[in-house]
């Protein structure tokens, strides 16, 4: 995987699916957060963004949840 360890960092959600969730990097490449590399989750070039039926994204799938859970 790729580092994007920079405090510019700006990632976002992609595809079709909304959830691959991805960020330009220094070289102007886009990569996506995979958790292929399982427990760790890395920087992977994104795939199954062309609608390639016979390719299975779901390493590179993330649902970012919000919460209003508060500590008491």
């Amino acid at each position: 995987g790729m580092f994007c360890m920079g405090d510019n960092t700006q990632w976002s959600m992609m595809s079709d699916s909304q959830l691959h969730l991805s960020a330009k990097v220094e070289d102007g490449t886009t990569v996506c957060l995979d958790g292929s590399s399982m427990p760790s989750v890395v920087t992977n070039k994104c795939n199954c963004l062309s609608g390639d039926s016979s390719c299975d994204p779901a390493s590179q799938w993330f649902k970012i949840i919000t919460t209003t859970r508060s500590s008491s």
